[in-house]
């Protein structure tokens, strides 16, 4: 049947209507899609790096997965090749199955004796122990010297009393000569002249050093008392001499107590015997209850004296000091 010319037309304006509508949503569409372009490519880049860091992480993981396989068999291999190269396996012979009766037996307990085990020793602990003791003892002297006499000194004067006799000359007298004293005199003794003197022979004095050859008191002349030799023309030196001042100095040897090497050993030998067995006991009482002393002590003595031996004393006082060690062990 006909369509109706404005039902036509109406459905043609529906249609253009309907076409522009979906213009628009298309424009609109293409409007929205060109502003998400920039998000878009965004996003994409951000996709494309993600994509390419996974890629390389598991290139690297690869990568140590196949060093560690590499080093683990050459770790295994390296053991392996330690190993023996061969092993060789026993293998049991199989044993034949056969029927026996096995008789039952008791078994006695055996008794195993037992061994005690010995307590170890203490090592033992040692230590020096030492003493000193000094004593002193004062003995008699019993030793005896002498000591020489002395001779006295003095000065002689000389003179020639011939002057203008043939005898009345200068006479030089030399050093050691002697004298005799007068008969008579008392004591009678000898004068030598100490040096070399001479003597005019017109009667001038002169003096000369002399002493008198006696050793002792003897020779200690008074100028009172005197000493003169008056020679005559008959003697070989006629010659008048005195002395011109005392003679003095004159001493008698004399005897004197000493201290003998004696005298000290024995008090010595004394003092070393106490001494030493102070030092020995005091070591002792130094020791504990667990010690004992290993050998005897040894002891060193130093002996002293305030004379020695030939000195002229009395008595002498010795000193001894003695020193004892031992070694005292647990």
């Amino acid at each position: 049947m006909p369509i109706h010319p404005y039902r036509r037309h109406r459905l043609f304006t529906l249609l253009d209507e309907e076409e522009e509508e979906d213009k628009k949503k298309q424009y609109r569409l293409v409007l929205r899609s060109a502003a998400f372009i920039p998000l878009l490519r965004r996003q994409q880049a951000r996709s494309l790096s993600l994509d390419v860091l996974k890629r390389r992480t598991s290139t690297l993981l690869a990568i140590m997965l196949v060093v560690i396989i590499f080093f683990s068999y050459s770790a295994f291999a390296f053991t392996v090749s330690k190993l023996p190269e061969t092993l060789s396996v026993s293998t049991p012979a199989p044993v034949p199955s056969t029927s026996a009766t096995i008789p039952s037996m008791t078994v006695p307990p055996t008794t195993v004796p037992l061994t005690p085990i010995p307590t170890p020793t203490p090592s033992p602990i040692q230590r020096t122990l030492t003493s000193q003791q000094t004593q002193s003892q004062t003995v008699n002297a019993t030793g005896q010297g002498t000591a020489p006499g002395t001779q006295a000194k003095g000065v002689l004067t000389l003179r020639n009393p011939y002057n203008g006799t043939p005898i009345g000359v200068d006479m030089t007298l030399n050093a050691g000569t002697v004298f005799d004293d007068d008969a008579g005199n008392s004591p009678n003794v000898q004068m030598m002249i100490d040096a070399t003197v001479t003597v005019p022979g017109d009667g001038t004095h002169v003096t000369v050093p002399a002493h008198v050859v006696q050793i002792g008191t003897i020779g200690n002349i008074s100028q009172i008392r005197g000493w003169t030799h008056y020679g005559t023309n008959q003697d070989p030196v006629p010659l008048d001499i005195d002395n011109s001042t005392p003679f003095t100095g004159g001493t008698d040897p004399q005897t004197y107590t000493t201290v003998q090497q004696s005298d000290i050993d024995t008090a010595a030998n004394s003092l070393e015997a106490t001494t030493q067995q102070s030092a020995v006991a005091d070591i002792k009482s130094q020791l504990h209850s667990n010690e004992h002393l290993v050998g005897d002590p040894q002891c060193s003595f130093t002996v002293t004296s305030d004379y020695a031996a030939g000195d002229q004393a009395n008595t002498v006082t010795v000193t001894v000091q003695t020193t004892c060690g031992a070694t005292a062990s647990t």
